[in-house]
């Protein structure tokens, strides 16, 4: 199966703007929980600036403290205190994991390329071996066209040999027709010869005869 250039292009640049898009995802989401993290901060500081204030510690008499700032036992400030530091690692932890995430899917977006490229060298490769076979196949029809035509011009050639010794046979029926003709009009000729040499000598014969004969007077 072949993959065209293009699709793989798309491909690449639809997988860069998938990865990107997550990255930004994650660092939207990550800044957006730090934003919320520093608002809770504010909101806190602000509760705290409001419960104590430079002038809630310079009461009247400096041994009794102010009554606006409320009071905690041992163990709820031991309990505040130990939230306030889980939640301090929490937030450390948070923000590794979300750099380490981002990490990762750099990570995965330079994989994602190797095998990109991995696969438009495969995919050229493959066009390669394409066109060699074409031309392997170019080259056998080729050398079948010139085993027909070579073929062609031995069949033409046979044939024409063969056309060339029937006239030479028809050529030489011809003329030994010609010549049993001739010999034919040859021996008519000697009969007639011989016959005319028969009718000489019987003339010749009778003459003799007709000659050597008594005359008989009356």
């Amino acid at each position: 199966m072949q993959i065209d250039n293009d699709i793989l292009e798309q491909i690449q640049l639809g997988n860069e703007a998938e990865r990107d898009q997550i990255a930004r995802q994650i660092l939207a989401e990550t800044e957006q929980f730090l934003a919320d993290t520093r608002g809770n901060q504010r909101d806190t500081e602000q509760r705290v600036q409001s419960l104590f204030k430079a002038s809630d510690y310079a009461p009247k008499d400096p041994f009794t403290p102010p009554d606006n700032i409320p009071g905690y036992d041992e163990a709820t400030y031991q309990a505040l205190k130990q939230q306030a530091v889980e939640q301090s690692r929490a937030l450390d932890v948070a923000e590794q994991v979300a750099k380490n995430y981002v990490v990762t899917e750099r990570v995965e977006g330079h994989y994602a390329d190797a095998a990109l490229i991995q696969a438009q060298t495969q995919v050229k490769y493959q066009h390669i071996a394409n066109e060699g076979l074409k031309l392997q196949q170019a080259i056998q029809v080729g050398e079948l066209i010139t085993a027909k035509t070579e073929g062609i011009l031995i069949e033409t050639h046979t044939q024409q040999t063969k056309n060339l010794t029937a006239r030479k046979l028809l050529e030489i029926e011809a003329e030994r027709g010609n010549a049993l003709i001739e010999s034919a009009a040859l021996d008519v000729q000697g009969i007639r010869a011989a016959n005319n040499s028969r009718l000489i000598a019987a003339s010749n014969d009778f003459d003799s005869l007709k000659s050597a004969a008594p005359t008989v007077s009356v």
